[in-house]
């Protein structure tokens, strides 16, 4: 339904309640009252269940956000294991240029842990 008297790109800077007000005027003055609140009460309808889908989802990342950082010692457990495995099973006598590979990967991997572990902590405040 178009309003009358009024241009599509001045539809986008107006407010969407003004819209919408505009919009049931017209119905309610081309229809009737009976028109008028159906067409309310399918908007109140829309509005409600957005309202609880929005709210569905906000609750599921909340949630998930918990999940996340009640697990958080544990990642940094793993994290800590497993670097110390890396090093223990790398072999006692290794050749120069060797070493200097495998120490500037192993310093990589532990810097890249801790620069996630860093910013995971600073999010959870």
């Amino acid at each position: 339904m178009d309003i009358p008297n009024r241009k599509s790109e001045d539809k986008a800077q107006r407010d969407l309640g003004a819209v919408l007000n505009d919009m049931l005027d017209t119905v309610k003055s081309s229809y009737g009252e009976k028109m008028f609140n159906i067409l309310y009460k399918r908007i109140e309808k829309t509005l409600d269940d957005f309202d609880k889908d929005v709210r569905k989802i906000l609750e599921d990342i909340e949630k998930k956000d918990t999940q996340y950082f009640e697990t958080l010692p544990d990642i940094k457990q793993k994290s800590v294991r497993i670097s110390e495995w890396k090093k223990s099973e790398m072999p006692e006598e290794k050749t120069e240029e060797t070493a200097g590979i495998l120490s500037e990967s192993e310093e990589a991997d532990t810097d890249a842990d801790q620069v996630i572990i860093e910013r995971i902590e600073k999010r959870k405040g």
